[in-house]
Formats: structure tokens, C-alpha cells, sequence
């Protein structure tokens, strides 16, 4: 009787545990579903990039970590695609897992379609908006056969510089024209630390 109330104990025991090993599991698919935008968002940036867009580079998801799969021809590009990931907006971290090939020879942007200036026009307004350090919303985008022309104001001149090198990155921009400017403060803010200097 009591090896039978026993045994019946460590069945229960053992269910529970395998129901919530399996909830877990079903609780981390989940999350990376979730993350499934996160994917896409790194996988454009490296699709898009000028000197990455001749590679066939995968990009895997597990929470908000990311994994770089996939070969470049040197050790420069596989930290740029490195730098690009962790550039976009909600990646915590990069596992990066590209080798290096030197004897790879990338396609060349020659040997790729350029893509129309409306496109050109949404990817960088798309990698701009998600970069952590710019922003984008006050900068307005012009392409015009991929030449780009960039306007608006921005809080700092980092940001400045950068949204003007990460729009040069993409692949089919000719030129940039980075007529950006730097936010200036309100003039209430400077009145009002006037008369608190004369006070």
C-alpha cells in the first residue's frame, strides 16, 4: 500500500517536471517568434550593406541575442557585420560565427542590381530608424540615382556624422549630401538661464 502511494507520488513527480520542461520550451519558441522582426531587421542591414551584400550571411535569433552565420573573405568584414548587429535596435548581443575565407572572392557590387532610388530611399530610412544611436525622425531622406541627400536636425554632431556614414554604407548609394543639422536649444531655456545668472 504504501509502495503503490509511493510510486504513484514519483509519477506525478516525473509529469510535472516534463509538463514544465515542455511549457518552457513552448514559452522559448514563443520568444523568439516574438524576436522574428528582430531577425529581419538584422538581416536586411547586412543584406543591404555595400561591402556585406556580396555574402551569404544567415542570421539566428534566441531572445534578443543574435548569431552571425556564414563566410566573408576577411577578418574587416566579419567585424563590420559583427558592428551592424549590434548597431540595431532591441540586439542585446552577437554570437559571431563567420569564418573567414581569403581565398572567397565576394561577386562585387558590379556583378549586383543596384536597387531604384524608392528603394534605395526606404532602406536607409529603415536603417536609420534602426540604429540605437541616431535619431531618425527628424531627418529627412532624398534619393535621386542613389545620389542622397539627407536634412533635418539631430541633438548632437555624433549623430550627425553618423546617419551620414551609416546611409554611405548601403549598398547602391553614388553620394551622400549631409545637410543635416544640429538641433538648436529653445530659447525659453536660454532666457531663463540668463536671468538666472544675473539673479
Amino acid at each position: 500500500m504504501v509502495a503503490a502511494t509511493w510510486l504513484r507520488y514519483l509519477v506525478c513527480a516525473l509529469f510535472v517536471v516534463g509538463a514544465g520542461d515542455l511549457g518552457a520550451r513552448s514559452h522559448g519558441q514563443q520568444g523568439n517568434e516574438n524576436f522574428a522582426p528582430l531577425k529581419a531587421r538584422v538581416a536586411r542591414r547586412l543584406a543591404w550593406d555595400r561591402e556585406l551584400a556580396p555574402f551569404q550571411l544567415e542570421v539566428e535569433v534566441n531572445g534578443a541575442v543574435v548569431k552571425l552565420i556564414g563566410v566573408v573573405s576577411t577578418d574587416a568584414e566579419s567585424q563590420r557585420a559583427d558592428r551592424i548587429a549590434h548597431d540595431v535596435t532591441g540586439v542585446l548581443a552577437v554570437v559571431n560565427r563567420l569564418t573567414i575565407d581569403p581565398t572567397l572572392a565576394p561577386s562585387g557590387e558590379n556583378s549586383l542590381a543596384s536597387p531604384d532610388d524608392t528603394t534605395l530611399e526606404k532602406r536607409i530610412a529603415e536603417a536609420l530608424g534602426g540604429d540605437v544611436q541616431v535619431a531618425a525622425e527628424n531627418i529627412q531622406i532624398n534619393v535621386n540615382d542613389g545620389h542622397v541627400s539627407l536634412r533635418g536636425r539631430v541633438p548632437d554632431l555624433t549623430q550627425q556624422v553618423r546617419a551620414g556614414r551609416i546611409a554611405r554604407s548601403l549598398f547602391g548609394v553614388r553620394s551622400i549630401d549631409n545637410k543635416i543639422r544640429l538641433a538648436q536649444p529653445s530659447k525659453r531655456r536660454s532666457r531663463t538661464r540668463r536671468s538666472k545668472r544675473r539673479r
